[in-house]
Parts: structure tokens; C-alpha cells; sequence
């Protein structure tokens, strides 16, 4: 089995190198983050004449899989070879090492940037008894305990904000 070092890997997507990347983790998974210009094919779902059908590269060109762990890949990559893959390569570590080494990932939308809770959070704050209110929010989804977790670091900041403008009088 071939392997390919994370940061390898990343090297070769920085350099915007054409390469076929798979992604067998859940759909789930795979769409909270995952490598840019990855696809995600699901282990459960993996079909060796299909992946290869869809390539976007030379059948000679190296097929790079990642997956939760090494070892979930090299399962896709043993399904692969077996269905005539003849250059499949294995991200060391997978997703696992690549988050734990801080190479970029593609990211579902920032709750922030949904305008929606941005107008709730806006609401919460001129309304007063704000805490009570969050409390109350927090209980009922994780976008909420997610708002009162944005309003508690931005009273953090205030507060050294307010300890650095007083040290410097």
C-alpha cells in the first residue's frame, strides 16, 4: 500500500496540482468539513467501477483517499485496487492527523454569518436580562448554546478591553 504524508498532500493542493481526492468518511462528516477538492464517497457506498468511472485524472494518476483514520482508507483503497485502481494512495492518518496538524479544511457556514441569528443575538442584547434569555435559548438547539457562547467571549474581550484601557492611564 502507498501512503502520502498530510502535509505532502497539502503541499500538492496549495500548488493547485490536478489530483483526484476521495473522502470515505460519512456524508455527514464529509460535510461539516472536509480537504478542498475532495468528493466524498462513503465507505458503505464505495463502488470501485463507479469511483473510477468518475475520475477526473488519468487512470495512471495517482487516486489519493482520506478517511476518518488510515486504516478506514486503506479499507477503501484494498476495494479499489481490487476493482482494477491501479495507483491508489493513502493520506497518512487521515482526518485525524491532518485537523491535529492545522492544514486547512472546508468548513459548513459560520453560524455568525447567518444573518438570521445575527438579528437574534442583536434582539438578546438591546432587550436586557440577556442572560436569562441565552440560558433559556441554550436549552432548546446548538445554534443557541453556540450565541451564548459568541456572548460570552465577547464580554471576555470587553472586559480586557476595559483592564488594558485602564492600565494605560
Amino acid at each position: 500500500m502507498i501512503t502520502i504524508n498530510p502535509f505532502r498532500l497539502a503541499t500538492l493542493i496549495d500548488k493547485s496540482e490536478p489530483l483526484d481526492l476521495i473522502d470515505v468518511r460519512t456524508e455527514k462528516e464529509f460535510k461539516s468539513f472536509h480537504v478542498a477538492g475532495a468528493r466524498s464517497v462513503p465507505l458503505k457506498k464505495l463502488s470501485a467501477p463507479k469511483v473510477l468511472q468518475d475520475r477526473k485524472r488519468a487512470a495512471t494518476d495517482p487516486l489519493y483517499i482520506i478517511g476518518g483514520s488510515r486504516v478506514q482508507a486503506s479499507l477503501a483503497a484494498g476495494i479499489l485496487t481490487g476493482g482494477g485502481c491501479c495507483h491508489a494512495v493513502v493520506v497518512d492518518g487521515g482526518m485525524d492527523v491532518w485537523m491535529s496538524a492545522g492544514l486547512s479544511v472546508v468548513r459548513k457556514r459560520r453560524f455568525w454569518e447567518n444573518l438570521t441569528l445575527l438579528k437574534q443575538y442583536t434582539l438578546i442584547r438591546m432587550n436586557g436580562g440577556m442572560s436569562r434569555i441565552i440560558r433559556r435559548a441554550a436549552e432548546r438547539g446548538n445554534a443557541a448554546r453556540r450565541l451564548a457562547g459568541l456572548q460570552h467571549r465577547i464580554s471576555r474581550i470587553r472586559l480586557r478591553s476595559t483592564i488594558l484601557l485602564n492600565s494605560l492611564d
